[in-house]
């Protein structure tokens, strides 16, 4: 029942994004209670809505808040930063301007002036290289959200994928085993049947009871193949060929 309420679970909540290991971990619960059965499967899947979304979302919010955390902290950095360079760039102009007016030096040349515009330049290289940073972490977010998102899709479709073909053998198996037991020969079995793909049991098995109808019509005495015998009386040959394709 576990396998059941977690594929249920895939099928029904895929949308969401949520991992294999949380839905299993669902339906592991839901099992343990002994309360989900065949009949109350999808109904017990379908109340689940409320609690898998409100997960989901919760998981955006988180993705977003981690987002908007590293904008913040990128913008607080870069103001800092800003008023640093700023602060040293206009106390290297009052100094250079002292020492132009008090000893007429040139500013250019005055070593304390080029330690301070250094230090701006320093200052705007790892503010520069601070920004390089925080794109490459939104670019890792980003894509890591978008690889999971088509992960998720990729397992849904395969999921999908398998459980159609494992229900069209299942179906097969079925006609196969009715046409057997109302008694149809193999070679009109492997001849194959016009059956609509989402015709219910009933449907089938009054198709499978035709096809058999008319065969036992087709071989009864006075008719080989559907067509009349001479003089209406079957030959040794006819009767070996109607007991062959009986026990086929």
């Amino acid at each position: 029942m576990k396998a059941k309420i977690f594929a249920k679970l895939k099928q029904e909540y895929s949308s969401l994004g949520l991992g294999d290991e949380y839905l299993m971990s669902k339906a592991d619960s839901l099992a343990a209670t002994g309360l989900v059965t065949d009949d109350n499967i999808d109904a017990v899947v379908a109340c689940q809505r409320k609690e898998l979304e409100g997960l989901q979302k919760a998981n955006d919010k988180r993705v977003t808040d981690a987002l908007e955390k590293e904008r913040k902290k990128h913008e607080e950095e870069t103001r800092k930063k800003e008023q640093e360079a700023e602060e040293a760039r206009r106390k290297a102009e009052e100094e250079a301007a002292a020492k132009k007016k008090g000893e007429h030096t040139d500013p250019v040349t005055n070593p304390d002036v080029e330690a301070l515009r250094k230090q701006v330049e320093e200052l705007t290289a790892a503010g520069k290289k601070r920004d390089e940073e925080y794109a490459a972490n939104l670019k890792t977010l980003t894509d890591s959200r978008d690889s999971l998102g088509k992960q998720v899709k990729d397992l849904v479709d395969k999921n999908a994928a398998a459980e159609a073909a494992a229900a069209k053998a299942a179906r097969n198996a079925m006609i196969l085993a009715k046409a057997k037991e109302l008694g149809v020969p193999q070679w009109r079995i492997d001849e194959g049947f016009t059956i609509a793909e989402d015709a219910s049991d009933e449907v089938i098995t009054e198709t499978l009871t035709k096809v058999a109808n008319n065969i036992n019509t087709n071989i009864l005495p006075g008719s080989r193949g559907g067509f009349p015998l001479a003089g209406n009386e079957p030959t040794k040959e006819d009767f070996a060929s109607i007991a062959a394709s009986l026990v086929k």
